[in-house]
């Protein structure tokens, strides 16, 4: 029996690889703009805006690496729809489903973010105010809220992008028997 969950070690090609860095620079960033925005003082606002501004464009370079990594990019949709119902697709057991609904929502959480913060950065220099926009800045409810799901995502995308059975390859064992 082979000692790996896999029955053959899992072959990551660069693609991997880019999306782990990736995936672990924009969930870091989101979530220590959270935190530097609901904790941190007027001074801080400036690094808020760059984890914000960060976030968005990198998590859709992880999407782009995602897909093209996959034998078909065409077929990517798969991983969040069924094909002949269109109804989600959500395999809680499957590490690969969650993390493809993760890194979906966590992109929107990411969007909504980059906009707000786009818009805020605007006004400041003068460009027409954008109301709608307003609404997802941190600092408004719905933009807490926003910001605070895409927090918990960022950081279960930043410390849970790798292989499910940890560094050694191996699954670790919960009960008291020796490995």
């Amino acid at each position: 029996m082979p000692s790996t969950f896999f029955t053959v070690s899992p072959e990551w090609r660069w693609f991997i690889v880019a999306y782990f860095f990736l995936g672990g620079l924009t969930g870091g960033s989101y979530f220590l703009a959270t935190l530097m925005g609901w904790f941190g003082t007027e001074e801080d606002r400036p690094l808020v805006r760059l984890g914000y501004l960060i976030a968005f464009p990198v998590v859709c370079v992880c999407g782009l690496v995602l897909t093209v990594d996959l034998g078909r990019p065409e077929r990517f949709w798969h991983m969040l729809v069924q094909s002949h119902t269109l109804r989600p697709m959500l395999k809680t057991f499957s590490p690969m489903s969650n993390g493809a609904w993760v890194l979906l929502l966590f992109s929107a959480c990411a969007f909504v973010s980059f906009a707000a913060t786009l818009a805020e950065w605007g006004a400041e220099r003068g460009w027409p105010d954008r109301a709608i926009l307003r609404v997802g800045s941190p600092a408004a409810p719905f933009g807490r809220l926003v910001s605070g799901l895409g927090a918990i995502l960022g950081l279960y995308l930043a410390c849970c992008s790798r292989s499910p059975t940890g560094r050694s390859g191996r699954i670790p064992r919960c009960s008291g028997s020796p490995s």
